[in-house]
């Protein structure tokens, strides 16, 4: 969570109610599955905007 707040910060960007979570869990998800972190971050990226808007 802390590095999702931090990018969210330093973009100026207020994400919605669960988005953090959201993502956070997908990427614990994915690095369970996979062994690259950019895939499970590409991964997640494009669920969160699927879910809430392509704010990435």
């Amino acid at each position: 969570m802390t590095g999702f707040n931090a990018a969210m910060s330093q973009a100026g960007i207020t994400p919605p109610e669960g988005m953090g979570e959201f993502t956070c869990t997908c990427f614990m998800r994915e690095m369970k599955s996979i062994a690259l972190i950019q895939h499970a971050q590409k991964v997640c990226k494009k669920l969160a905007a699927d879910q809430y808007g392509p704010f990435l």
